[in-house]
């Protein structure tokens, strides 16, 4: 595996909202597969860029891996719509992330698309 890439939805989110989801995000993904090499996108640009400068960036950061990792509600987001199906069309693994209401974090972690590793 090279490197894992986090996807979800941004626009529409507060700041607060969307940072915590990518913070938890990467935190359980790191933990999920024993790697640090995770590419949170939320540090790649930023809310000085149009939104398609800051699809630029990610999208260039996404080329560099083999893996996606989606957190739900992602489905609403037209970059991570973009970003799936880069994904899909490059034959990267897919996985997508349950939300614990309960313990309020992310709880499980399962296969969409492509092969475990």
């Amino acid at each position: 595996m090279k490197k894992i890439y986090i996807a979800g939805k941004v626009t529409g989110l507060t700041i607060e909202e969307y940072q915590k989801n990518f913070r938890l995000a990467t935190k359980f993904v790191e933990q999920q597969f024993n790697t640090k090499k995770v590419i949170n996108p939320i540090l790649l640009g930023g809310i000085q860029y149009t939104w398609e400068e800051n699809m630029k960036l990610c999208i260039k950061e996404l080329m560099d891996c083999d893996t996606v990792v989606f957190i739900p509600g992602w489905e609403s987001s037209e970059g991570a719509k973009l970003e799936n199906y880069i994904a899909r069309s490059l034959g990267y693994n897919i996985y997508e992330l349950k939300w614990s209401l309960v313990s309020d974090c992310f709880s499980d972690i399962h296969l969409i698309y492509g092969e475990e590793k």
